[in-house]
């Protein structure tokens, strides 16, 4: 299962020596696979995916969102960004044409940004729904069309089955004013527990997926809700996926003090916002024992492509290898976040991957205070226990 999220592609990007001209926001030299500074040209998205299909030819492609380029841009309309969604639908659907690919919105893919509405009637859900319609199951229409959200039975080419279940989370986004006193936007809690209840009493294996992960990117009484469904679905669970804080990092859901679910936040290909190199992700399923063996991010150096012309990815590490794991279960990861908070030097080199290993301009020298802030976003998802933390680690 490979993973491509926070593409934000700029259509309008060319390569040159005047970022503020050439691409929406930056300064200095800008390169023909992008600039730290600039929204993905198409090159580094087009060139990304023929390169995931030629080398990995995967069976399940996650694109987990965010595509456009960022929606605070008062140029992008409805239409603008429908083209180009429509548009990158087809290189996806042109390039995997034997993967199962698995499609979401992110928070910069409506306009204006971070106002993700419920339909029926949506005019996003509307129009993704028909560009979608041939990756989705035909009887999720009412539900995609209500709340952006859906499940999908898998079958493996093992003969296992995955049940894919995508919950549209920037319904939950503190940044989303359409949905202020809502118990339940579009009932998405209501299908949530019952799609897991179901699968729980037909004993599937479930990947969750999503946008947004839980943690401070939702509404407090939203985000104790979630966890709360995640903690009591965990059995089933086996893992997490999501992308948006454009970081190579994990959250742990706790029950009972013990760790019982992960959500991966994983990096984007976007080399903007937090200055970064473009990058994306492997996930490996152990179907009979229903155990995520290992997470993998593969990365390309910006200024190396750059000055190349030719896009390539390396494997930049695996869970297992790097932090010497059994595998990249809830138990194992809880268990190198006990180690993260005793060792300085295996914190400091995963802050190094946790900024995908970007060391160039705008670097601040720490990837976003990762020392500061990690150990406790890692261990404590509700924000009241996250404050907590914080707060004592300023004391």
């Amino acid at each position: 299962m490979y993973q491509l999220t926070d593409i934000h592609w700029d259509w309008e990007y060319e390569e040159g020596n005047s970022p503020l001209l050439n691409c929406r926001a930056g300064w200095g030299s800008i390169g023909k696979y992008g600039y730290v500074y600039c929204s993905s040209p198409y090159a580094l998205v087009r060139d990304t995916v023929h390169f995931i299909k030629q080398t990995h030819n995967p069976e399940i492609v996650v694109w987990s969102g965010d595509t456009i380029r960022w929606a605070q841009d008062p140029l992008v309309s409805h239409n603008v960004a429908l083209e180009h969604l429509s548009n990158i639908t087809m290189l996806m659907n042109s390039t995997f044409t034997d993967s199962i690919i698995l499609p979401l919105l992110g928070n910069h893919d409506v306009i204006p940004g971070h106002q993700m509405g419920t339909g029926p009637g949506f005019w996003l859900y509307d129009s993704t729904w028909e560009y979608w319609k041939n990756l989705l199951p035909a009887d999720m229409e009412d539900e995609y069309k209500k709340g952006g959200y859906y499940t999908k039975l898998i079958k493996t080419k093992s003969g296992a089955t995955i049940r894919a279940v995508v919950p549209n989370t920037n319904l939950w986004y503190t940044g989303n004013e359409l949905n202020i006193g809502k118990d339940d936007p579009a009932d998405q809690f209501a299908w949530l527990e019952s799609v897991l209840s179901s699968a729980k009493a037909n004993d599937e294996a479930v990947v969750m997926i999503a946008h947004i992960p839980p943690g401070d990117g939702f509404k407090d009484s939203y985000n104790k809700r979630y966890i709360s469904i995640l903690q009591t679905y965990a059995s089933i669970i086996i893992t997490g996926i999501y992308g948006h804080n454009h970081e190579d990092s994990f959250r742990l859901i706790y029950s009972n003090s013990q760790p019982v679910n992960v959500a991966w936040t994983s990096p984007g290909l976007v080399p903007s916002v937090k200055p970064r190199n473009p990058a994306y992700r492997r996930f490996d399923i152990d179907t009979s024992t229903r155990v995520l063996t290992d997470a993998a991010t593969y990365v390309a150096e910006i200024d190396a492509i750059n000055a190349a012309g030719v896009l390539s990815y390396q494997l930049e590490y695996t869970f297992v290898q790097e932090y010497k794991l059994a595998d990249a279960s809830a138990s194992s990861l809880g268990s190198l976040w006990e180690r993260l908070t005793r060792e300085t030097a295996l914190l400091q080199r995963f802050c190094e991957l946790y900024g995908i290993s970007y060391h160039g301009d705008g670097w601040d020298g720490n990837w976003d205070n990762c020392m500061e802030s990690q150990l406790c976003d890692i261990r404590y998802a509700d924000h009241s226990e996250n404050d907590a933390c914080k707060d004592a680690q300023k004391s």
